[in-house]
């Protein structure tokens, strides 16, 4: 037990100085694909378990349509969980499968187990940091702003260079560069959808 807690802490730390070398490590354990699927399933029940304790923090004045209904629907996943666990499970595996596929067209080498792999542990570290952003916000509340940022630039970091180990890309600019691009053709082809299916996307207050 204490050796796993060890192994832990030091995997931990990798991630946050070299993340490369971190995903190269977690991808050398081989885990078994039960213990995968596992890992998904645990970390998206944690990452519900937190959002419930941020549901107080969430407002309730008028932002607008777009961010009353952002605001909403984060609510509902927190508090319903059998709205909340689906919901995360199949973004969870959306993100995956993008490392894993996107990765390939451009040359990339990775397995969707080794995505699928990487992608809970960065959910795990998310999900850590939003534990402490949730403390913050009880004992220090600009301290909980200031993790928040942080914790949008640990995502990057960590996916940059987890896309990087995955696939032997060399070039984590490249790798940035390409998740951008991806990420506006990806919100590009969702609208075309939704207009195909006459689904009106706000885009102003009124």
């Amino acid at each position: 037990m204490g050796g796993m807690k060890e192994f832990f802490k030091e995997l931990l730390i990798e991630s946050f100085r070299a993340p490369q070398s971190a995903g190269r490590r977690l991808m050398a354990l081989d885990l078994p694909m039960e213990a995968r699927w596992l890992g998904l399933l645990l970390v998206s029940v944690i990452a519900l378990i937190v959002a419930r304790g941020s549901v107080p923090f969430m407002g309730t004045e008028d932002l607008g349509p777009i961010f009353n209904q952002a605001r909403e629907f984060s609510r509902n996943m927190a508090t319903k969980p059998w709205i909340g666990l689906p919901v995360q499970l199949v973004a969870l595996l959306a993100v995956t499968f993008a490392m894993f596929a996107i990765g390939r067209l451009f040359g990339g080498k990775g397995s969707f187990a080794d995505a699928l792999l990487l992608f809970v542990w960065i959910e795990l570290i998310m999900v850590l940091l939003q534990g402490a952003q949730l403390l913050a916000m009880f004992t220090l509340p600009p301290l909980a702003a200031l993790i928040g940022v942080v914790s949008y630039g640990m995502f990057l970091w960590l996916m940059v260079h987890f896309i990087a180990a995955l696939h032997g890309f060399t070039k984590p600019a490249f790798v940035l560069v390409g998740m951008i691009a991806s990420f506006f053709a990806l919100i590009m082809i969702a609208s075309v959808l939704l207009m195909l299916f006459g689904v009106a996307v706000p885009v102003r207050g009124g």
